[in-house]
């Protein structure tokens, strides 16, 4: 009887802390990281034309920046989780610019290569895209 409650003793601690090992690997630790990129050319160029971009950060809100001129846009943000709304915006100011813009979200997860999650085209005035990570 002495035999097994010294085992008992000796053996119960070594349990429940391998429990609490195994239930810790399946926790938070193991959740995959997302990154977002966002990116759009056939923007501006030589300062002729000035547009403006608004994209979801990684707080969930939305930035603005204006009076861009550059001929492509590229923003990266992240780390985000699955359920991350991304919304992208690209508003020109002069309509009558009929130059074709592209707008797309790309989306990393842990260490592979960006992939193109969602992509949108317009000839006028402006373009916008979204995506859901799930």
């Amino acid at each position: 009887m002495k035999r097994v409650i010294i085992w008992l003793i000796l053996v119960l601690p070594l349990c429940i802390t391998a429990c609490s090992k195994i239930s810790g690997e399946n926790g938070s630790a193991n959740q995959s990281e997302y990154y977002v990129r966002y990116a759009s050319d056939g923007l501006g160029g030589s300062g002729i034309n000035v547009y403006n971009v608004s994209y979801t950060d990684e707080k969930g809100e939305q930035k603005s920046l204006s009076n861009m001129t550059a001929d492509s846009f590229e923003r990266t943000i992240g780390p985000v989780s699955v359920g991350f709304k991304a919304s992208f915006r690209i508003s020109v100011a002069n309509t009558n610019d009929t130059r074709a813009r592209a707008a797309r979200i790309e989306v990393k997860k842990d260490n592979n290569p960006f992939v193109v999650k969602a992509e949108n085209a317009s000839t006028k005035g402006g373009v916008t895209v979204t995506y859901t990570i799930e």
